[in-house]
Parts: structure tokens; sequence; C-alpha cells
């Protein structure tokens, strides 16, 4: 279902959460590393939920970094925080 775009942030955020988890295939030390590609599909996933005035497109994607920029630091926090032995499958120089 896609939705107009307003001041629900919990919805956004959950959209936003839920497009991480289903396309997080490879981790990065924060998201401003995350390769340009790889944060435009995420945006574009998420947008799929959306619908917004399109001159609005270049406020709804610096405020969309943002978040998902946010969201991605405490993934990342809460891996570094987690106990190493659940978490082998990060690499060495993430865990540090």
């Amino acid at each position: 279902m896609v939705r107009k775009l307003d001041s629900d942030n919990n919805m956004c955020m959950q959209a936003i959460s839920d497009v991480v988890e289903l396309m997080l295939n490879e981790l990065w030390i924060n998201y401003f590393e995350i390769p340009t590609d790889v944060q435009k599909r995420w945006f574009e996933k998420w947008a799929e939920k959306f619908t917004w005035p399109e001159e609005q497109k270049q406020k709804i994607r610096k405020a969309y970094d943002y978040r998902a920029g946010r969201h991605y630091q405490q993934i990342m926090k809460d891996v570094r925080d987690s106990e190493l032995q659940r978490l082998k499958w990060l690499s060495e120089t993430l865990r540090r």
C-alpha cells in the first residue's frame, strides 16, 4: 500500500528499518561509507511506500538520508555492544 508521506515519524522510521533489514547484505562502518548506488536503492525501495509532491523529492531525500544514517548508526552501536561470540559473521575490523 502506498501512503501519502506525512508527519507520521513512526511509520517513516519503521519503513526505513524494514528496508535496511531487507536489503543489508554487507556491513560498513557508517551510513556515509555505504556506496551511493546502495543508498539510492534503499531510498528507492523506501520511496515505494510513500507519495509526495515531486518538487519536495530533494528535501525528502535529505531527511531520509539523515534518518537512515541515524538508524544505521544505532544498528552498528548495537552490533558493537553485543557479545562478540554472537558476532562471528562480523569482520575483525568492524568489531573494534
